[in-house]
């Protein structure tokens, strides 16, 4: 999962503060609609987000004596930037504080992590930049050591997390920086045929900066130095280090918590003195309930702090997906090492639908009362409900807030990971996730799983059933077992094919369909829709999918001699109209030549947008900057399908990862509509210029 923050923050500046504007519902012919925002429409909180790898600033930022929070986040669409939110909590309540208001556009400022200084003030810290002031005036930073580096590590570096803190305890405040060096990971297709990933970590290092002058403004900065544990081996996490310097055990020194690019939280001891540290060997914290403590995304940016103000030190540390969480000191320490909860997620005032990111989603009356719900997927690997709450033909609908699906525990499983390794699945709810080796990208995607959904009557009963592609390629069919009206998931199972002799396997990677349980089931790029829709109108639900080269396939449903169904194996039968050749779409390009990592992220939707009567094609766009681009259906015939390219649908800036487009109509109109899921995490709704309300 390649993110070049620079390059995404050089697309934020590009987005309108208000993100993306709200169009007419009809105008002239040659503009284009715009997509806007999806609200909640209803009362009440849901988690505190940003957009993408967010980290906090506690602090009283209106002076009413609480603290209020400001996050700040990268990311390419409406919802990058800072924002402030503020504390609501009524006067008197103990504990965490429980109310947020709305968010506040602070700007596109990047916050950095507060600290607390050595003659009791506080600071931000950026990348060799520092705020003494943040609170009046979250733009004024300046130089913190002109003398160094921006990059004290040699190489180039994935992570620069800087923040001061007085070391040695001599009352000057020192520079304590974390990167993360990836230059022996590599990214792509580097496993043994059974599983092993055979390049190296990628490592999290922790550098110290001395400040051998005095005190603010008369700072002499030392020669950086990496950080050591006792026997000499530098102090390292998997890939981001993000190091917190406190006195976590209660001995009176500084102890490193840190995190790292997945979601452990490792602890090194200070076995020294408050003037003089000695730091053990690192060890993975527990939490409060005896499992591994872990945030449930990757890329965490924590800041110490009195959370719920009961003398003793918390953390909060922003995520991948721009949620904070809050992880609760219970002042125990077992086996030497301090005891947390696990993270509880700050909740704040609901303004505009969220789920993740890189969300996955799929309009469809999901519970049968008549109107248009939404299943989503995202990053996490999770699947989770929208309940709308209006009714049919209401155009701004009031959502429920994102409900995580449970499934059925299978006897047997459509993935077998590694022996000795975590388990792939999580059953309430459901979540699927690389583990060790189920990305192509390698271990540093553990806690991934990019679900990617269609949802539909897949079986022919009467109700709604999901299926998904995800990081591992393989498709999974999770079967509604429930009723119509009170839907329930069943087991994980795979979608099997009556391939034309063995299946076709992908040209990279060690996971391929002979090494799985059942050789029939359908494993192809990773991270791409599997559509279900009946395609040639027999009444039989149809698969729409990328084929493992990267074509975009028909999988026809047919029914066997003892009437049950089955797929025949994939026809490339979706055609460039400008070519008559098959449609190759997979990868970063969309022209079907990506490879490893940058092959499938391919989403797409069928929708009449002309209104010709002719089902249309919808996939999330090939450029940085882009959206989703529109394909009209020019023909069909013969069992095939022609399209020809119009492009971006709008002028609006989506995309950074990958969109997902989905058709939708809210308002019952008869003309659909589109509803998109961003890398951010947010849905974006673009009403068809053809729509009559």
């Amino acid at each position: 999962m390649k993110r070049d923050l620079a390059i995404i923050a050089l697309l934020a500046a590009c987005i309108g503060l208000n993100g993306p504007s709200t169009g007419a519902e009809s105008g002239p012919a040659q503009e284009k609609p715009h997509f806007t925002l999806l609200p909640f429409n209803t009362e009440g909180t849901t988690y505190m987000k940003a957009a993408l790898c967010s980290s906090a600033v506690v602090g009283d930022f209106d002076g009413d004596g609480d603290d209020d929070v400001y996050l700040a986040a990268g990311g390419g669409t409406a919802m990058n930037g800072s924002w402030l939110f503020e504390n609501i909590t009524p006067a008197g309540t103990k504990g965490a504080p429980v109310a947020f208001g709305p968010r506040m556009r602070r700007g596109h400022c990047g916050a950095g992590i507060r600290c607390e200084l050595a003659d009791g003030t506080s600071a931000v810290v950026a990348r060799n930049a520092v705020n003494y002031d943040f609170l009046r005036n979250p733009t004024a930073f300046k130089p913190l050591a002109p003398s160094l580096p921006n990059n004290l590590h040699f190489g180039k570096v994935r992570a620069n997390f800087w923040r001061l803190k007085d070391f040695d305890g001599d009352g000057r405040d020192d520079i304590i920086v974390g990167v993360g060096d990836w230059r022996e990971y590599t990214w792509e297709n580097r496993y043994e045929p059974n599983g092993a990933w055979t390049n190296s970590a990628a490592h999290g290092y922790m550098y110290l900066v001395r400040n051998e002058g005095g005190g603010r403004g008369h700072e002499k900065w030392g020669t950086p130095q990496m950080l050591r544990i006792e026997n000499g081996d530098p102090v390292e996490v998997f890939g981001n280090a993000s190091p917190m310097l406190e006195d976590w055990d209660g001995d009176g020194d500084l102890d490193i918590i840190s995190g790292d690019f997945r979601d452990n939280w490792t602890y090194f001891e200070n076995i020294g003195t408050r003037t003089a540290p000695v730091y053990t060997s690192g060890r993975l914290l527990h939490g409060s309930d005896g499992q591994r403590l872990r945030s449930d995304l990757c890329m965490c940016r924590p800041s110490a702090c009195d959370w719920d103000r009961d003398g003793r030190l918390d953390f909060l540390s922003g995520e991948e997906d721009g949620r904070l969480g809050f992880y609760r000191n219970t002042g125990r320490v077992e086996k030497g090492l301090p005891v947390f909860d696990p993270p509880v997620y700050v909740r704040a005032a609901r303004d505009y639908v969220h789920f993740g990111i890189l969300c996955t989603p799929w309009t469809v009356d999901w519970d049968g009362d008549g109107d248009l719900d939404i299943i989503t997927g995202n990053s996490a690997g999770y699947v989770a409900f929208i309940e709308n709450l209006s009714g049919p033909g209401v155009a701004s609908p009031k959502w429920a807030e994102p409900k995580c699906l449970p499934c059925a525990r299978g006897e047997t499983e459509p993935i077998t990971p590694l022996p000795g390794t975590y388990p792939i699945f999580e059953y309430e709810p459901f979540r699927i996730l690389a583990g060790p080796n189920g990305s192509i990208q390698g271990p540093c995607e553990a806690a991934w799983g990019y679900t990617c959904l269609s949802a539909a009557d897949w079986d022919g009963d009467g109700d709604i059933d999901v299926m998904l592609n995800n990081t591992w390629g393989k498709i999974i069919l999770l079967r509604n077992v429930g009723t119509r009206t009170q839907p329930r998931l069943g087991a994980p199972e795979g979608v099997e094919v009556e391939w034309d002799g063995s299946q076709p396997e992908l040209k990279w990677g060690w996971f391929q369909a002979s090494k799985t349980p059942n050789a029939k089931e359908i494993v192809t790029q990773w991270r791409t829709t599997p559509v279900m829709h009946d395609m040639n109108g027999d009444g039989l639900m149809d698969l729409v999918m990328v084929d493992t080269e990267g074509y975009l396939a028909f999988f026809e449903r047919f029914r066997r001699a003892d009437g049950s169904l089955a797929l025949k194996a994939p026809r490339r039968a979706f055609l460039n109209a400008d070519t008559g050749k098959p449609m190759g779409v997979s990868g970063w390009s969309g022209n079907g030549t990506g490879k490893a990592g940058s092959s499938g992220r391919r989403k797409i939707c069928f929708a009449d947008w002309d209104g010709d009567g002719r089902l249309d094609l919808v996939m999330n766009s090939a450029r940085v900057g882009g959206n989703a681009v529109l394909w009209l259906q020019s023909g069909s015939g013969d069992g095939t399908w022609s399209f020809r390219k119009v492009g971006d649908l709008t002028d609006d800036r989506l995309e950074w990862h990958s969109t997902s487009p989905c058709a939708c109509d809210f308002d019952g109109d008869g003309v659909t509509d589109l509803l998109m899921g961003a890398e951010d995490g947010f849905f974006y709704h673009l009403r068809n210029p053809r729509s009559r309300k």
